[in-house]
């Protein structure tokens, strides 16, 4: 009789470390989901700033394009203007009567280079997207685009992994355009270079400042979304 109840008297420990086996492999199994769950929300929220860039590039490309139609269209119940021959749209300085100056170009405001740039970014070139994009503020430091430019070297380095140096330039984002456009997704990927490099009180801190300065953008929903999975 004592023999059989020893086993009676084991089966209760023998259970309880089945049972805690079976929630330690649960736990982990939940600790992996959760981290992949934060791993897609990374790269939803820079899917999300590449599609919205890339809406404003062909925005602006409409827009080029519209003004461009609009010039060369002629007014209502002007005939149409004949082309003229191959060559004649060549400057021609000797035909200019002696002391008139020349007439002024347009100013260059880099869109070419700027757009080069970017071509560079759609084909995951990141490296001379970058250098692009500086050779571009370089050259063109007070154009429009400078804060889209500067935000971009950012993604460049954030998609190489260089978290440390890619929080840095969307921080220059920041300080110098603070009242541009880039500025929330600016602030957003600063945040997710910190977490990267587990410093979650400055990733905090910029997330914060992304709240209180642009509640109602879609970066500060990303933010929030962010600070709870924490």
């Amino acid at each position: 009789m004592k023999d059989v109840l020893v086993p009676l008297v084991l089966l209760p420990l023998l259970a309880g470390c089945s049972v805690k086996r079976d929630f330690t492999a649960m736990r982990h199994q939940i600790d992996s989901l959760q981290s992949g769950q934060r791993e897609l929300r990374e790269r939803l929220a820079a899917a999300d700033s590449v599609n919205r860039a890339q809406a404003g590039l062909l925005d602006e490309l409409r827009s080029s394009l519209w003004d461009l139609s609009q010039r060369a269209a002629p007014a209502a119940g002007e005939p149409e203007r004949p082309r003229p021959p191959a060559g004649a749209d060549r400057p021609r300085v000797d035909l200019l009567p002696i002391g008139q100056a020349q007439p002024e170009r347009p100013p260059d405001d880099g869109k070419r280079e700027y757009d080069a740039a970017y071509l560079e970014v759609t084909r995951r070139n990141y490296g001379a997207a970058a250098s692009g994009f500086r050779s571009f503020l370089s050259r063109h430091p007070r154009s429009g685009l400078a804060d889209n430019a500067q935000y971009w070297i950012g993604e460049c380095l954030y998609a190489q992994g260089r978290y440390r140096e890619a929080g840095t330039e969307f921080e220059k984002v920041v300080s110098a355009h603070p009242d541009q456009d880039k500025v929330p997704a600016a602030l957003l990927k600063a945040g997710l270079c910190h977490q990267r490099l587990k410093d979650n009180a400055r990733a905090e801190a910029a997330w914060k400042k992304l709240l209180q300065q642009h509640p109602n953008s879609p970066e500060a929903k990303l933010a929030r979304e962010r600070m709870k999975s924490k």
